[in-house]
């Protein structure tokens, strides 16, 4: 029997292409007895040789006849070459296949196999049937290997979850990844509450509980199964999975990873060590601690090239999260796509899906501005276990919010945490660490870590303050970190404040908390001790004097924008504290500052905070030299200030003849000064008609902030030159009400304060105003406080009878906040001193600053004469764990000569070793200013 012509021609193109398909590792089979369209069935695997799973069927052809209907673009360049087929049969039998099919044209000429996924969208219908265009550019070559992966990967569909949750188990995952499931989708393995412990737990099932932090339920496991779940009972012969699911309770609870790096060597399988490594490295992202270690351990596995593709991936991805903390960027973006590469096939895997998305974020996090795919990430996020982790964070959110309400309802103890509540938030941080989806964790662990500050505040839990802290700069949450750090400093306990901040050295700083962590240096400065301030202070100070060192640690971070202004501001406060060493360096640097730096209204922040010892060292002659040079007129008039503060003449007169022209000049100078008339008068004719600027653009509802108090300046003015003062202007501009409180609240505190040098018929005339300031509109909430409590201050100075002051004064007691602030400060002044006794109380109040208000008040007492009754309640001032109450009480203790109880000089003496820097100095002070005893 004689064969066709064409079976030639077929036979051996099938045979090419099963080469071809071959040499990129795959495995093609024939399929000649039921081959109805599909010649070749084809076992995938990836570019590591691991099978996927998953067949891919061909279609294959070869021979001049099958290219000769080209397809160009509209250059000329060819496209590739259509398929056709007389009838649409073959067509719909591949695209509604279960499996991918291929069309495969073999060119004997150009030995190559082209290819095209069949799909419903790239096939045509016409009269003559149905035609497919096969691309020219895609070739089965290893090139080409992620395109055909991506085509394998479409025959399996996410799985379906519904319904699923109350019967989890270990039994319903398949055997090498329940390790896996139960760390990342818990959810399916973690037997449910209402199901009750009718049965041992297997190992997998007590880790998922472990996961999801179900301290309840696991108890009642114990209750039912002691020996199963008995640590003390665990040794080298009980089952690995076992070992492991402890090691990993007491990682969790104790923060200890000895035991489970001590399981990597006995491991059985692959996938038990690259779990137990992948858990290693969560643990120190987590933890913040050995990174370098976790690193090289990750290093090791993903080398030896023996893991399985989602375990792979899993690692990479781990990998990948502690490049980007230390600012490899590049190769982070590197793994995260490998990572994307070896998880396609594995599409109804729900560990697989979770870390598709985390690799997804990460490409588009670390991307060039613009370049990221925010609809893949929006899409490869949208999966099962990204969803029961938000649940469970719902559920946190939920309790502390029903917690809450229960604080303020009376209905609760507001010093016990949620219980479920924290387990909750424990679940879906860990989960978030062990997926190393970074972005998720930072999210929580920023809310884990201010809900333990706000609890642990309330109720006096110093180990949970202090874990709250450090995880909101672990999770680099700057600006509640700040704002926390403030209010403890105020209210105490400052050692925590030195704790935390002694856990961020300059070593421990990654990509995450670098700014994070400088900004906590700046805030915690006053409660650092000195060694340790100027190590800090010298490490910024090298960042800021040396390009060398700043780009070194710019660029060894991968910081994309620059953090000299923060590391400026931290050096700023750091100074006041550090040794006279580190501030004489600084200072004498001032002279090589550029006159046209970037930063000068950093510079000059930092140089009001050097003392006048380094100036002097450094050379009055010389800095007033540098600063005629400077081209800024903050930074100049801020050096020229310091210079004029230690005493150069100079300096006053050319601040002086600045003012002239530059009113940042004229607030550097001390306010007490006068002036002289001819420059007086020029101030006040520049000044006023800002005012009217400044009303016509209220009228016009443009309110700006920031920048120069121009009506302070002038009241100022007007009190010191009342043979010059314009009263008209500045008072129909506290009186215009469109004019925000916000600009009216430096002129109205200074009235407060200078009232009393008025004259009468001006006193009357600010009377007047005060309704139009106590009904101020507010375009910023931040100042809301500070001009009504001024205004209302204003209103009772002003008021002509001592009886209305004190009854004003007393009434104020049983109001707002506000209004228990303003009374304290006013009875400190000598108003209501019938009422002096109830500071004893007030300096107790719920609000922080109506407690330094009074303490502040108790010190101006002191200062004159007190009774034996007041020693109490100065002892639990001088006591007070914060630093609010005690600099308060010995600011106030300073606003006059010490002519006090001499029990007074012995509870002042006693905060001489107070954790503030700026207790001790005003200690200091007060010690120095104290009359010599004859």
């Amino acid at each position: 029997m004689r064969s066709p012509k064409q079976e030639p021609i077929g036979t051996s193109a099938l045979s090419y292409v099963k080469g071809d398909f071959e040499a990129i590792g795959w495995g093609p089979v024939e399929n000649p007895s039921h081959d109805l369209g599909t010649d070749l069935l084809i076992q995938v695997r990836d570019e590591r040789r691991f099978e996927r799973g998953l067949i891919v069927g061909a279609q294959v052809k070869g021979g001049p006849s099958w290219f000769k209907d080209p397809d160009y673009d509209d250059q000329g360049n060819l496209l590739g070459w259509w398929f056709y087929e007389s009838t649409a049969e073959h067509f719909d039998d591949w695209v509604r296949h279960s499996l991918p099919h291929l069309v495969a044209l073999y060119d004997f000429g150009a030995k190559k196999t082209y290819w095209v996924h069949v799909t419903v969208d790239r096939c045509f219908r016409s009269e003559k049937g149905c035609k497919i265009l096969v691309p020219a550019n895609q070739i089965v070559d290893k090139d080409h290997l992620d395109a055909l992966l991506d085509v394998a990967a479409t025959q399996r569909a996410a799985g379906r979850f519904e319904q699923q949750v109350f019967h989890a188990s270990a039994n319903t995952v398949p055997p090498g990844r329940r390790l896996r499931y139960a760390l990342l989708a818990p959810r399916l393995v973690a037997p449910h509450a209402n199901r009750g412990a009718k049965k041992p737990l297997e190992p997998e099932e007590y880790l998922a509980l472990l996961v999801r932090r179900r301290s309840f339920q696991i108890f009642g496991y114990k209750q039912e199964f002691p020996d199963q779940l008995d640590l003390s009972k665990v040794d080298d012969k009980t089952d690995w999975r076992w070992r492991f699911a402890h090691a990993f309770g007491i990682l969790v609870d104790d923060g200890n990873h000895k035991p489970l790096l001590g399981l990597l060597t006995s491991a059985p399988h692959s996938a038990d060590y690259c779990t137990a490594v992948a858990v290693l490295a969560a643990a120190s992202m987590d933890s913040g601690s050995d990174l370098p270690a976790a690193e090289q351990l990750l290093n090791e596995v993903i080398t030896k090239d023996s893991a399985a593709p989602v375990d792979l991936a899993w690692l990479l991805l781990h990998r990948a999260w502690l490049k980007v903390e230390r600012g490899d960027v590049t190769e982070a973006r590197q793994d995260a796509a490998n990572a994307t590469r070896a998880l396609r096939g594995d599409e109804d895997d729900p560990t697989a899906t979770l870390l598709a998305g985390v690799a997804a974020n990460l490409l588009f996090r670390t991307a060039a501005f613009g370049d990221g795919d925010l609809e893949d990430v929006i899409n490869s996020n949208d999966t099962a276990p990204a969803w029961w982790r938000a649940q469970t964070l719902s559920w946190a959110l939920g309790n502390i919010d029903d917690e809450a309400f229960e604080d303020w309802a009376g209905s609760s103890d507001p010093t016990e945490f949620d219980t479920d509540g924290v387990e909750y938030l424990e679940s879906s941080r860990l989960n978030a660490a062990l997926a190393a989806d970074r972005d998720a964790w930072q999210s929580i662990s920023a809310r884990q870590g201010k809900y333990f500050i706000r609890r642990a505040q309330q109720g006096g839990d110093d180990v949970r303050l202090l874990q709250g802290l450090d995880q909101l700069r672990r999770a680099g949450d700057r600006e509640p970190l700040a704002r926390a750090i403030r209010v403890v400093l105020h209210t105490g306990p400052v050692s925590i404040v030195r704790e935390v901040a002694e856990r961020a050295s300059p070593k421990s700083l990654s990509r995450t908390t670098a700014f994070t962590t400088l900004t906590l240096w700046e805030v915690a400065a006053d409660a650092l001790p000195q060694d340790y301030a100027s190590e800090l202070a010298d490490w910024c100070f090298r960042i800021v004097s040396s390009s060398e060192a700043f780009n070194a640690f710019r660029e060894g971070l991968g910081l994309t924008f620059d953090i000299t202004s923060t590391v400026l501001s931290a050096l700023g406060k750091l100074l006041v504290v550090a040794s006279p060493d580190i501030r004489l360096r600084v200072a004498g640097h001032l002279l090589d500052v550029p006159s046209k730096t970037s930063w000068p209204d950093d510079w000059a922040r930092l140089t009001l905070n050097l003392d006048e010892a380094s100036f002097r060292a450094v050379g009055i002659d010389r800095l007033y030299g540098k600063a005629v040079e400077i081209d800024n007129h903050y930074f100049k008039d801020a050096l020229l200030h310091q210079l004029a503060v230690v005493g150069s003449a100079e300096a006053r007169a050319l601040l002086i003849e600045r003012s002239r022209i530059s009113t940042l000049a004229l607030q550097c100078i001390p306010y007490r000064s006068r002036f002289d008339p001819d420059l007086v008068r020029n101030l006040i004719e520049r000044l006023v008609p800002e005012l009217s600027r400044i009303r016509q653009d209220a009228a016009n509802s443009t309110h700006g902030f920031g920048g120069t108090d121009v009506a302070r300046l002038i009241a100022i003015l007007n009190v010191l030159h009342p043979d010059m003062a314009q009263w008209d202007a500045l008072l129909d501009y506290l009186s215009d009400p469109k004019v925000s409180a916000e600009n009216k609240s430096g002129a109205v505190t200074r009235l407060v304060h200078d009232f009393g040098k008025l004259d009468s018929n001006v006193q009357n005339r600010v009377r007047a105003v005060v309704p139009v300031l106590l009904a101020c509109r507010f375009v910023a909430s931040n100042w809301k406080g500070r001009i009504f409590e001024g205004a209302t201050r204003l209103a009772i100075v002003a008021m002509e009878s001592p009886e209305e002051q004190s009854r004003a004064t007393v009434a104020l007691l049983s109001g707002t906040a506000s209004h228990r602030r303003v009374a304290a400060l006013l009875i400190g002044t000598g108003i209501a001193s019938e009422a002096a006794s109830a500071l004893h109380a007030v300096v107790a109040d719920q609000d922080r600053n109506v407690r330094a208000y009074a303490a502040h008040s108790i010190g101006r007492i002191a200062s004159r004469s007190i009774t034996m009754e007041w020693l109490p309640t100065i002892d639990r001032i001088a006591q007070d764990r914060g630093t609010a109450l005690p600099s308060a009480f010995l600011e106030g203790l300073l606003e006059s000569p010490f002519n006090g109880h001499t029990e007074i000089l012995k509870l002042v003496e006693s905060l001489k070793s107070h954790g503030s820097c700026r207790v001790r100095a005003l200690v200091a002070q007060f010690i120095e200013h104290l009359p010599v005893q004859a």
